[in-house]
């Protein structure tokens, strides 16, 4: 009987010996992986990549909630002896976690808990090797900025003065953001850059952005009571520019050719549309866009125009909106 009961109990310590231990990571990622050296979080599911992935997107969250991305500042100024209110505001939609730092997450061990059918990983990041990477990506738009900016205190053309001081500020908005990025992970790098985040968030230039306009007259032809046209302009003005009729710093010619087919008293066309932005003299070229739409029919010219070109202009407003942006 004793027997029995030692030969039991022996297989149950085998049983237990064998038997895989819990890491200590899946309650308390930190015991293994200590605050100070690195950024961890666990992650679980019903396979390995489920897990792995659920421990990125809590390694993506941690910085997610801890930067903010939208900024906004109100300043007054006189002008004439007048109160005028300005709101300067930054909206800033930063992917926090861009996809160049995943290379530096790396996982544990998978552990599968045959109870609860479930895989666990950890993810973490070694906090001075994260700091590469981010290093890596602040020097290219610091030399960015500073180029930039260089670029727009050389020209005298305001058009591309503009362009230059609208991205060497996009450039400094993005130092400043991988930055704040950086600083969760290694806090004692910020007495490094006290200098160049000073010279960005306070450079007058780039404040002067608030109050800067590039002005622009308008030479239109063959559009139908000035649809197309007015949407090309009020693309033009979300980005800054301001239409007048003299004196104007740069012309923006507008052309449409609807490329009329007749056939069985029905009129067809086909619209193409050219856009350019440039020198008053035409010399230089700061924008160009070109596209075309499909068949549209109608009884007469006029009536197919009226029946295609609002559509086209919604179409155009959002498109050129969004490539103003990026040219300037």
């Amino acid at each position: 009987m004793k027997r029995i009961i030692l030969s039991t109990i022996l297989i149950i310590r085998t049983i237990l010996c064998f038997a895989a231990k819990i890491p200590a990571w899946i309650d308390n990622p930190e015991s293994v992986y200590p605050r100070e050296t690195y950024i961890a979080r666990t992650g679980s599911g019903f396979t390995i990549e489920n897990a792995k992935a659920n421990a990125m997107a809590q390694i993506a969250e941690y910085f997610g909630s801890q930067v903010v991305v939208s900024t906004e500042a109100t300043s007054s100024m006189r002008n004439n002896g007048k109160e005028t209110q300005k709101e300067q505001e930054l909206n800033q939609n930063v992917k926090i976690f861009s996809e160049k730092n995943l290379s530096a997450v790396e996982y544990s061990e998978s552990f599968y808990n045959k109870k609860k059918k479930t895989y666990y990983i950890a993810a973490y990041i070694e906090r001075t090797t994260f700091w590469q990477y981010v290093e890596n990506d602040l020097l290219e738009a610091e030399n960015k900025y500073k180029s930039m900016l260089n670029f727009a205190k050389k020209t005298n053309n305001p058009v591309l003065r503009y362009k230059y001081l609208k991205k060497a500020k996009q450039s400094g908005n993005e130092y400043i953001q991988l930055l704040s990025e950086g600083f969760l992970v290694l806090p004692e790098k910020k007495k490094e850059f006290r200098t160049i985040i000073s010279d960005i968030s306070s450079n007058e230039e780039l404040e002067s952005l608030y109050s800067t306009h590039v002005t622009f007259k308008i030479q239109t032809e063959g559009d139908y009571e000035n649809f197309i046209s007015s949407k090309v302009i009020e693309a033009f003005k979300q980005n800054g520019f301001i239409p007048v009729a003299n004196n104007a710093q740069s012309l923006l010619r507008i052309v449409i050719n609807s490329n009329k087919k007749t056939a069985d008293e029905i009129t067809s066309i086909f619209p193409e549309i050219s856009i350019i932005l440039s020198d008053n003299k035409k010399d230089e070229i700061y924008f160009t866009y070109q596209n075309s739409w499909g068949k549209t029919s109608s009884f007469s010219l006029p009536q197919a125009q009226k029946k295609a070109f609002p559509t086209i202009a919604e179409e155009l407003k959002k498109e050129l909106a969004v490539k103003i942006e990026e040219a300037f």
